[in-house]
């Protein structure tokens, strides 16, 4: 089903766990919280938005 260099490489990425672990029980606290949903999806905009712009000034790599 998967080859061993990418079930290593799927698996490896932290970043990608700690926002799928993280990001239900966070989404829960701030509707709980604030009663509504629109925080969480304003940090979710933000950081995409963020990210978008940092891999458009990330130089690419010459091979």
């Amino acid at each position: 089903m998967f080859e061993v260099g990418s079930l290593k490489v799927d698996m490896g990425n932290p970043g990608l766990m700690l926002g799928t672990v993280a990001g239900p029980p966070i989404a829960g606290w701030v509707f709980d919280n604030w009663g509504s949903y629109q925080g969480t999806w304003l940090a979710m905009a933000g950081s995409t938005f963020i990210g978008a712009i940092i891999m458009t000034m990330t130089p690419r790599v010459k091979e």
